[in-house]
């Protein structure tokens, strides 16, 4: 082995010390029980966390754990397959996206999140490949299971000293975007030298009105968001009290293969995806009810541009080709939002995955990862 493979596996086995959730699987089922409050999966730390901040928190004190942004937040495309009670040996990452979308956000670039992306495929038989997908509406996207996984990394000193980390994961939307909104400025509010710098990270009522079987339901929930508990001048006092410790450090690569964690959070994908040649409808018609942190719609602002007419009207006639399920699946599954609330950009997307869905195309794209018979 070559010097530099030695120094790139240097430190990519470290694990958090503590992974948090906001959900708890229960025996027999394939979806997980919200909780109300932050649970400590099992480990060395869990009893000293709940000694700390009690039975049943809905904040704890966190900060930073480096001055690099993508520690602290990760965003990007995955996709699970197996795993689930099912399946005793577990499952496997099957897709990863190759961006960071926080720290694409924090570059100024905020619409990576809905453009064209790279990805790496796995079999379970360790076999990869590559392939790509155009953005949220890709046909990929629906027939592997994909989904938008934020992260968040975090010291919690008074549990875990200043060396280890702890670590917590979503797929809601509300709280990606909260998460990244208020670190990021955050971030930008103290030039990057904010290791050390006390969080609050807090959980808050949400609603969304998904469809299911049809019928559009009143769903609440529980996301995440971050506050900073200072003043500004306390602020300012703080970051200037910790400048001596400041270094260009980073944590080792996130696990993105954490799949106790990752599948927890989001059930749906405990079912194995399509197979190659099965018609694309009826994969879609078969994938669960998303049944992870629904996605909390919100009014755009009325500088958002809106679809035109005519674009609006080709939606509504293939919505009815495909079927409100699908079509409702790709929509608060990809997007987040209802019909009523896409943009020209976000509409544009969707009506090419409709289109797409709707030629039926099962063919295998070039570069794409081939599906494991379960």
């Amino acid at each position: 082995m070559s010097t530099s493979a030695r120094r790139a596996e240097l430190g990519v086995r470290a694990k958090p010390a503590l992974v948090l959730s906001i959900g708890e699987k229960v025996e027999g089922q394939n979806h997980p029980r919200k909780l109300d409050h932050f649970r400590a999966k099992p480990g060395p730390f869990a009893d000293k966390f709940h000694a700390v901040f009690g039975d049943k928190p809905t904040e704890i004190r966190i900060c930073p754990p480096s001055n690099n942004f993508g520690d602290c937040l990760d965003l990007r495309w995955k996709a699970f397959a197996g795993g689930g009670p099912n399946s005793p040996d577990g499952g496997w990452l099957k897709a990863l996206g190759r961006t960071n979308f926080a720290e694409e956000g924090l570059r100024g670039n905020v619409e990576a999140i809905n453009g064209p992306e790279t990805c790496d495929g796995w079999n379970k038989d360790g076999t990869s490949g590559v392939f790509t997908i155009d953005g949220p509406g890709d046909v990929s996207v629906v027939k592997f299971g994909m989904k938008i996984y934020t992260v968040a990394r975090f010291l919690i000193p008074e549990v875990l000293g200043v060396g280890a980390w702890a670590e917590i994961s979503s797929t809601s939307a509300q709280t990606r975007d909260s998460l990244f909104t208020t670190l990021g400025r955050i971030y930008r509010q103290t030039s990057g030298q904010w290791f050390g710098v006390e969080l609050i990270l807090y959980m808050q009522p949400a609603k969304a009105r998904p469809m299911v079987d049809g019928k559009r339901i009143t769903s609440r929930f529980w996301s995440l968001a971050v506050r900073s508990p200072y003043s500004i001048a306390e602020l300012i006092a703080a970051r200037d009290s910790l400048a001596s410790i400041q270094a260009p450090v980073q944590l080792p690569a996130l696990d993105h293969g954490n799949v106790e964690r990752d599948l927890e959070i989001s059930p749906a994908l405990w079912t194995p995806p399509a197979q190659p040649g099965d018609d694309i409808r009826q994969a879609i018609a078969d994938l669960p009810p998303a049944r992870d942190e629904p996605l909390r719609t919100r009014e755009e602002p009325s500088s958002v541009g809106r679809p035109d007419d005519a674009t609006l009207n080709r939606i509504a006639a293939l919505r009815q080709e495909v079927g409100a399920d699908a079509a409702d699946l790709l929509l608060t599954g990809a997007f987040g939002v209802e019909v009523e609330q896409l943009t020209a950009q976000t509409a544009g997307a969707y009506l090419a995955g409709l289109e797409r869905i709707a030629e039926q195309s099962a063919e295998p794209v070039v570069g794409e990862v081939v599906m494991d018979e379960e």
